[in-house]
């Protein structure tokens, strides 16, 4: 628009923009030559000189001033436009992106968050067992009693792998070609034997507890069972054990060839009839005590009711399965609302931007309502110049009186006259665009 103003002043205004000495000896020579007639008359109230001058001067005013509008109504209906695509894609672009954002978050609530079916089903089994869990604790008058939660199975596994060294001799007589063989079934029945201390020393415990009679019976049962199945056991392995070390006392053949010569069932008779001796009582007694640690273990850490830590657990595993679609839901729902923050970032950034445009055309309009002042100010000097330089060089020439409103001109009368070609109407487009400014600045600021 600076271009368009330059343009308008380089067309029209040139002319009042300097006054030269060349230019003043012109005007002079004319006031000369109308001096020496004895022009303008003594008593003449104005004379054509000035009247000339002012009437071309506005003329050039108007046209410049029809210009100078053109170039504001431009001006004011680019701000309206501005304004108006604002108005219009700011509420349906920020409309669009919170729909959006509300849309996506409902869909999540069903899918993953409280409103989903999983998350409904998992907070009505949570809730079940948490109050199952307060009517136990207050029906038995305590909370749950366990130990070495998490370190309980290697314990176990560890007592179980002590078996290894102990009960591998019994079966390398059998096993000699293969003792890898021999070490994973002494490592089975290691593991199976802890697996029978687990379940004892659970049943054990349950009998302790405030239980029917046939519940109680039934675990008796098992116990006794359990110790059934280990003495039996670890009576046998000490009597193969025993059963090696006397045959390599005595023989000096191999397994293989002693049994194709006797047979397994005269074997299996003389491993029955093997005499313990010191050596394999006391491998009985050490495998006994290692199991019998086992069976101590399961009994400490267990509670003695029988669905107290199901419960407990299952609370608790619901509980992090809770917690975990909780923080899933929340990473996702952040994730949506950085998204939405970014959107209605950018779109406040391109709300600056055509602001900001506004602003300079504001600016613009409002240099060109200046540039009428500075107009009628240059046209104004340079009349008086001209009218100076006119009075001073018809002074020269006269031989009669000079006319008495020589050198007293009315300059407010000439402003004004030259004011009234250069009437302003934009006064209250422009506060109207102002009113829309400071309400639309309202409501970004309610927005943010």
């Amino acid at each position: 628009m600076n271009t368009r103003l330059t343009q308008i002043e380089a067309t029209l205004l040139t002319q009042f923009q300097s006054y030269k000495a060349a230019d003043k000896r012109v005007d002079e020579k004319r006031g000369l030559k109308d001096g020496m007639s004895n022009l303008p008359a003594p008593d003449a109230e104005i004379y054509p000189f000035h009247r000339a001058i002012v009437t071309e001067a506005q003329a050039v005013l108007r046209r410049y001033n029809d210009q100078i509008d053109n170039l504001i109504n431009e001006l004011e209906r680019q701000i309206t436009s501005l304004w108006e695509d604002l108005d219009a894609r700011y509420g349906s672009t920020r409309d669009s992106i919170i729909g959006t954002f509300q849309n996506a978050a409902e869909r999540l609530e069903q899918t993953l968050g409280p409103r989903s079916v999983k998350h409904d089903r998992l907070q009505r089994k949570h809730q079940e067992f948490s109050d199952r869990e307060r009517q136990l604790e207050v029906a038995l008058g305590r909370p749950l009693r366990i130990n070495m939660r998490y370190v309980y199975y290697f314990i176990m596994a560890g007592v179980a792998l002590v078996e290894l060294p102990i009960n591998r001799f019994a079966f390398e007589l059998y096993f000699s070609e293969t003792p890898a063989l021999s070490a994973m079934i002494a490592l089975g029945i290691g593991l199976g034997l802890m697996l029978l201390a687990h379940f004892g020393g659970i049943w054990i415990k349950r009998c302790t507890a405030t239980i029917t009679p046939r519940q109680r019976t039934l675990y008796i049962v098992g116990a006794v069972s359990v110790a059934l199945l280990i003495v039996p056991t670890l009576f046998l392995i000490a009597l193969l054990r025993q059963h090696y070390v006397k045959f390599i006392e005595a023989q000096q053949i191999t397994f293989g060839e002693m049994l194709n010569q006797e047979g397994l069932g005269n074997i299996a008779r003389d491993v029955i009839g093997t005499d313990m001796g010191t050596s394999g009582w006391m491998l009985f007694m050490i495998n006994l005590l290692i199991v019998g640690i086992g069976v101590i273990v399961a009994v400490v850490r267990h509670d003695a009711h029988p669905d107290y830590e199901k419960i407990v657990r299952t609370r608790e595993r619901t509980e992090r399965q809770l917690d975990r679609i909780k923080g899933k839901f929340e990473r996702h729902l952040t994730d949506f609302k950085k998204k939405q923050d970014l959107q209605l970032a950018e779109l406040v950034k391109q709300q600056d931007r055509i602001e900001r445009q506004i602003e300079e055309l504001k600016n613009e309009r409002e240099k060109c309502i200046a540039h009428k002042d500075q107009t009628l100010e240059a046209v104004f000097l340079h009349l008086k110049q001209r009218l100076h330089s006119y009075e001073t060089g018809n002074q020269q020439g006269r031989s009669s009186e000079s006319p008495a409103f020589f050198w007293r001109m009315d300059e407010a009368s000439l402003k004004d006259d030259l004011r009234a070609s250069l009437k302003d109407e934009h006064g209250s487009v422009y506060d109207i665009l102002e009113a829309k400014s400071e309400n639309r600045f309202s409501r970004i600021s309610a927005v943010n």
